[in-house]
Parts: structure tokens; sequence; C-alpha cells
């Protein structure tokens, strides 16, 4: 049997090993993690057949107005799960910043032909369609959003159609 000194010894040098180990497997993940690019390129790299995985992505590259690389992975997400409704959505509303209504409007149609009932894509779609100045359009959109959002707290629509009203001087 080993004498008692030999364990602690080899044991001690056993755990520092151990800890020295893990702190460079921690210290090489940190990298992955030093902003917000480098974490989702690694989430994206480690995961590339998961939708919600670039979806996210999208989310924080529309948030940082890193338009293109946001478009990339809208897309991805959507080519990943044809039926990811807020990655159709998110992207519609930046061809709608990017002045590419027909896209935009694509976008929203099929999200809505995907959830009929989604507040926020109808809401965006009424906002694209009175830019455009298609206001009947405009209010069935924000009236059906309107309705499906006080039921989930969605309320944009609520104060886009009140807004419509007050500036075209008409009731809708």
């Amino acid at each position: 049997m080993p004498s008692r000194s030999f364990l602690s010894t080899y044991g001690l040098a056993g755990l520092l090993l151990t800890v020295l180990i893990n702190c460079g497997i921690t210290a090489v993940r940190n990298s992955d993690w030093r902003d917000g690019t480098s974490l989702w390129v690694a989430a994206m790299s480690q995961s590339p057949g998961k939708a919600r995985v670039f979806y996210n992505a999208g989310v924080y590259f529309h948030q940082q107005l890193k338009f293109e690389e946001a478009l990339l992975c809208y897309s991805k997400a959507i080519e990943l799960d044809p039926r990811k409704v807020e990655a159709l959505v998110n992207r519609g509303n930046i061809y709608d910043e990017q002045k590419q209504p027909g896209m935009a409007a694509a976008d929203f149609d099929r999200a809505l032909s995907i959830a009929p009932d989604d507040a926020n894509a109808r809401y965006n779609r009424g906002v694209l369609y009175e830019r455009l100045g298609v206001l009947n359009a405009a209010v069935d959109d924000y009236q059906r959003s309107c309705l499906r959002g006080r039921a989930t707290g969605f309320l944009k629509a609520c104060d886009a159609l009140e807004r419509l009203r007050v500036t075209s001087g008409t009731e809708h």
C-alpha cells in the first residue's frame, strides 16, 4: 500500500493538473464569448443545423444595425425551418428598412400564410401598407392585429389604428 505522503503528493499534483486543464479549457471558451459577434459566430459554427441559433444571431445583428449579417442569419433560419414566422417577419422588416417593399410584403404574406393570427406579422405588414399609402389594407391589418393583440398584450397596432384615425380625420 502506498504511503500517505505519496498519496498526498500525487493526489495534490493530480488535482492541480485537473484545475490547470479546466482553466485552459475555460480560457479557450471565453475567447468565443469576448463579444456578441464572436459568441454568435461560434454558436452558428457549433450548431449549423439549428434554426433557432441562426434566428437569435439575426436578432443580435439586427439590433447592432448589421443588416446584411442579420439578413443572412434570418435567411438561414428560414432555410432550416421554413415555418419560422419570427424570422420571416424580422427579415421583412429589414427589407422594408432597405426600401424593398416587394420583398418585405412577400415575407409578411408568407408569415401570415403560416400563422394568420400572428399580431406582429399583421402589424408590420400594416406599417408597410401605411407607408405605401394603401390605407384600407393598413387599417385592415391594424384592426386584425389589434383584436389579436389585446389578448396577448401586443397593442402597437391599436395605437397605430388610433393614430391613423386621428391623422386622417376618419373613423376606421
